[in-house]
C-alpha cells in the first residue's frame, strides 16, 4: 500500500494547485513533513497565497481540546468577515468512535463556507465510523519513502530551492539522514549557504554530520549482498550509538540460521 499511498499523495499536490477545494480533508500518516506541507497547500487554497492565519478564518485545534459536536458547529457556522473559513485539527484519533461517526456524517454533507482538514497519525479502517469518514472525506495517508528513492527526492527539492546538488551528494544525504524528509530539507538548507554552483560530495560531507543510526537489519541487508562497506559502515555506526555487541551477534547468528533455512529448502 505504500507505493499507493505515494502515488495519491504526489496527485494531492498537483490537484490541490488548481482543482476545486473539498470541505473535508482527512490527513493522515508517518510522514509528518508531508502532512505539514498538505495544510500549507490547502491553507493556501482558502486563504489565498498573501494571507497569514486570519483569526476570523482560521482555526487550529486539537482533539480531546474540542468535541466533535463543537467542531461541527464551527464547520457550519458563516465567518464572521465571509469568505471560506479553514479549520485544523490535529490528534484525531483521539476522538471517539461517537464523534468519528458525528464527523463521517458531516463530511458527506460539508459546508461549502468552511474547509475542515482533520489529521491524525493512524486510523483504524476496521471501525465503521473510520471507513464512512475515510469514503466522506478526501482521504491521503503520507508513507515516508523508501531508502531508493530518498535521493532522487532530494534532488528534486533542492531543485525547488534553486539549488544543484550532484547525485554523489544526494545519495550521500539519503544516507546521512535516512528517510526523514524534515531531516533531508533542513540539511537542504544548510547547503544553501555553501553558496556553490553546484554542491558537490565534499560540501555535503563537509557541512552535514552523518548522525543517522543505522539498525541490525542494515547491516544483515548488506552482508546478504556482500556489500562490505556498507556493512561495516553500519556495525561501526551501531557501536558508536551503544548498541549490545551480543545483541548484534545474536541477529546475525539469527540471519545465518534464515539463510541456511532457505538454502536447505531449495536443495
Amino acid at each position: 500500500m505504500a507505493r499507493a499511498d505515494q502515488d495519491k499523495a504526489r496527485q494531492f499536490f498537483k490537484d490541490i494547485k488548481s482543482g476545486p477545494v473539498a470541505g473535508v480533508y482527512l490527513f493522515h500518516g508517518d510522514e509528518r513533513y508531508l502532512v505539514e506541507r498538505a495544510i500549507d497547500a490547502v491553507q493556501k487554497r482558502v486563504l489565498g497565497a498573501d494571507e497569514d492565519d486570519d483569526a476570523f478564518r482560521m482555526q487550529k485545534l486539537r482533539a480531546g481540546d474540542v468535541g466533535a459536536k463543537t467542531l461541527i458547529e464551527s464547520a457550519r457556522t458563516v465567518p464572521m468577515l465571509g469568505g471560506q473559513q479553514m479549520l485544523v485539527v490535529r490528534d484525531c484519533e483521539r476522538f471517539s468512535d461517537e464523534e468519528i461517526a458525528q464527523l463521517a456524517e458531516y463530511a458527506a454533507k460539508a459546508s461549502k463556507r468552511s474547509c475542515l482538514v482533520l489529521c491524525a497519525n493512524k486510523v483504524d479502517g476496521r471501525k465503521a465510523g473510520w471507513k464512512k469518514l475515510r469514503s466522506a472525506a478526501c482521504e491521503v495517508a503520507f508513507a515516508p519513502l523508501y531508502r531508493n528513492q530518498m535521493a532522487d527526492w532530494i534532488v528534486r527539492q533542492a531543485k525547488l530551492k534553486k539549488l544543484a546538488i550532484s547525485a554523489e551528494a544526494a545519495d550521500y544525504l539519503a544516507e546521512a539522514v535516512g528517510t526523514d524528509m524534515a531531516l533531508a530539507d533542513v540539511a537542504l538548507q544548510k547547503l544553501a549557504l555553501a553558496e556553490s554552483a553546484e554542491i558537490s560530495l565534499e560540501t555535503a560531507k563537509m557541512l552535514v554530520a552523518d548522525t543517522r543510526e543505522r539498525s541490525v537489519f542494515e547491516l544483515t541487508d548488506a552482508i546478504s549482498v556482500r556489500d562490505t562497506g556498507t556493512a561495516l559502515k553500519a556495525l561501526r555506526n551501531m557501536l558508536v550509538h551503544g548498541a549490545e555487541c551480543l545483541a548484534i551477534a545474536f541477529m546475525l547468528a539469527r540471519h545465518v540460521r534464515l539463510l541456511l533455512k532457505v538454502k536447505s529448502g531449495l536443495d
